[in-house]
């Protein structure tokens, strides 16, 4: 796993947690949700920038895989968000996914739509990442493609990469944050092999 050097400030363990020290937001150390999220937003992400120019560690690849959108060729089918629900399902059967499976996958990927204009929304993969600066625990890092990922074991759904991140491109899911991992165990990601006009494309960097 590849993180950065300076995203533990402190662990949040509080009574009442879980064995993972996961609390309600609003009993961590007795602050408000929005105390919370006001304090980690605009004072912990700026001092991390601050610490860490870079952000994170050099990479140790030369070129980094990124989701490009075509949105003049988007047509708002929400096919990515099918696929995406598919390939992060148990049975990868879309039938069986939607039919049987409890509880179903979130997509990685949604599609925003003010017709005429529509385009998927997914992880862009940021130079300087501010759901990572910002993660308490470490969950959201860089893995060593390059490719910025969650750790659902360290995740203490807080929910501050969701409110930093400037596309909206991060989900709740129950216990920990969800975003696009490129398929990981795919050469090609699911919603690029099946958009049906080429509106979502890998390009590397």
């Amino acid at each position: 796993m590849y993180q950065s050097p300076c995203i533990y400030p402190f662990r949040f363990r509080a009574p009442g947690g879980d064995r993972r020290g996961r609390v309600p937001v609003q009993d961590m150390y007795g602050v408000s949700m929005c105390t919370y999220f006001i304090t980690f937003t605009f004072i912990w992400a700026p001092y991390h920038a601050m610490k860490c120019p870079s952000g994170l560690p050099s990479r140790p690849v030369d070129t980094m895989k990124r989701i490009s959108v075509r949105e003049e060729v988007c047509i708002g089918c929400h096919l990515c968000e099918v696929w995406c629900i598919v390939e992060h399902s148990e049975s990868k059967d879309p039938i069986i996914c939607y039919n049987m499976e409890t509880p179903r996958p979130i997509a990685r990927v949604r599609v925003e739509e003010k017709k005429p204009v529509s385009f998927p929304i997914q992880c862009r993969q940021c130079e300087e990442p501010l759901c990572v600066y910002s993660c308490p625990s470490g969950a959201m890092h860089r893995d060593p493609d390059g490719v910025i990922r969650v750790d659902t074991e360290r995740c203490q759904a807080c929910w501050t990469c969701v409110l930093v991140c400037p596309f909206g491109a991060i989900r709740r899911g129950e216990t920990y944050a969800i975003k696009c991992d490129l398929c990981q165990d795919r050469e090609i990601p699911a919603c690029v092999e099946h958009c049906p006009n080429e509106a979502i494309q890998v390009v590397e960097e």
